[in-house]
């Protein structure tokens, strides 16, 4: 058939998985004449309407029409261009449930989130430690699992060991989001078992101990069991041989069974993902990072929402108490403001426009008033960008430099060094408020080359 196949012609034009999986093929023959057979990221090939680089479309190759680009004689008036967006950190707008699927069937997760910029999304699926970690992206396959171009997780054939906990990560600049999706994949064969358990708390010795080495089954089907994770506070899934197994600790059948037994009492709302809701009546809110451990703002619809939602910081801080606020130490830059200056090598004026903050480290974006000192950047030509700046081991308790004090007071001044081309700040760096009398004292020392003097006195 006539065309190309649209990974041809774009390596990002995957055909999406849901939509063509179900159209399986060998050769064009078997598709309509203006399709071609081409691979999917199932893995396998499929029926999809052809890409063509002389500017004709499959449908409309099919109508006899010819399409064509045609330049743009008149731009657009001012007042139909958007004003530019605001950026929003990523928000849930769907709760996750538990799904549970027999053996063989396809089980799927949507990350439903918005933010701008638009967030990336991840997949990862939780295993023991020491596990190699399974990250997935979208238009990635691994074995019988997908993520597609819109971020939804698909797992065909699903079998026992494809049970367990999988999280979405949203992210963008001004933030991250996390939500848990649990898998139970129920056996073809169900065990056989007339016993129902008592599923009050179980002792806190049959939750800590952990499960024995997975042995090999020889064809027998396998059980999937769940056992709690006291360092993660949550509940991992585990394949054993069903009765013949020599597990000697309590063997819970679902996700939620070993939650509701041995999970955390503080797991209920402090576990739940931040949830915005589908209504429009936008009131600022206060909910629990399970990522940063702490409490963040976000707004809220107005309807179904979840309990991880507070109208005060120090509601949800006294609900949540992970980590409570405690008093700060003064930070300490490496040497005064003189010795910073000649030790950094960029400093600038600038204010912060946005702070990302993840688990021990960060990202600022900073607009640049003046540039002080400058040797490895070249920030003379980034013009009216901002400058993105690096935090490493960073304490988000207690930051150090002073980060979101720096951002209360307008302009600061900021001294760094560059690492791989990036802006990066330690703990000893400094940032302070800019003042008239700290930077006529900067501009002392460049006009003095006091830096020089220094260098020559310590040699």
């Amino acid at each position: 058939h006539a065309g190309i196949c649209p990974n041809d012609m774009n390596p990002n034009l995957w055909v999406d998985a849901m939509s063509t999986c179900t159209r399986e093929c060998e050769s064009d023959q078997e598709c309509e004449s203006f399709e071609k057979c081409c691979p999917n990221v199932c893995g396998n090939r499929s029926c999809v309407a052809a890409r063509h680089v002389d500017g004709k479309d499959a449908e409309a190759c099919s109508k006899g029409i010819t399409l064509s680009v045609v330049t743009c004689r008149s731009a657009p008036l001012q007042a139909t261009v958007p004003p530019p967006a605001k950026p929003q950190p990523p928000l849930i707008h769907v709760s996750p449930t538990h799904q549970t699927v027999k053996a063989g069937e396809t089980a799927s997760f949507l990350c439903d989130v918005t933010g701008h910029p638009q967030p990336e999304i991840t997949w990862e699926k939780h295993l023991p430690d020491g596990e190699e970690r399974l990250v997935l992206t979208p238009n990635h396959v691994r074995g019988n699992m997908v993520v597609t171009n819109i971020g939804q997780l698909v797992i065909y054939n699903a079998q026992p060991r494809d049970s367990g906990l999988y999280t979405c990560t949203a992210q963008n600049p001004s933030g991250s989001v996390q939500a848990n999706h649990p898998l139970t994949v129920v056996p073809a064969e169900p065990p056989q078992s007339s016993e129902h358990q008592n599923l009050s708390r179980c002792l806190t010795e049959e939750c800590l101990r952990p499960p024995e080495p997975s042995e090999d089954c020889g064809g027998k089907v396998e059980k999937v069991s769940w056992f709690f994770e006291p360092k993660t506070n949550n509940c991992f899934s585990f394949a054993h041989c069903g009765s013949n197994s020599t597990q000697s600790q309590r063997l819970l059948n679902t996700y939620a069974e070993c939650m509701r037994c041995c999970g955390p009492e503080l797991s209920e709302p402090c576990g739940l993902p931040a949830l915005q809701g589908p209504c429009k009546s936008y009131e600022p809110r206060w909910a629990y990072s399970s990522s940063l451990h702490q409490c963040q703002s976000f707004i809220y619809g107005g309807c179904e929402g979840n309990n991880n939602n507070f109208e005060s910081k120090e509601a949800c801080e006294e609900t949540c108490p992970y980590r409570k606020n405690h008093h700060c130490r003064a930070c300490r830059p490496r040497g005064k403001i003189v010795t910073s200056f000649c030790r950094s090598d960029f400093v600038i004026l600038g204010r912060l426009t946005e702070l990302t903050e993840e688990k021990d480290s960060g990202h600022a974006l900073v607009m640049i008033d003046e540039i002080l000192k400058d040797e490895m950047m070249g920030l003379r030509f980034f013009g009216t960008e901002p400058l993105e700046i690096t935090f490493l081991n960073m304490d988000w308790s207690c930051p150090c430099p002073n980060i979101k004090g720096g951002a209360a007071e307008g302009q600061v001044i900021i001294m760094g060094n560059v690492r791989d081309g990036m802006a990066v700040l330690q703990p000893e760096s400094f940032l302070g408020a800019s003042s008239p009398r700290r930077v006529r004292k900067l501009r002392e020392v460049i006009s003095k080359n006091t830096c020089e003097i220094l260098k020559t006195i310590t040699n």
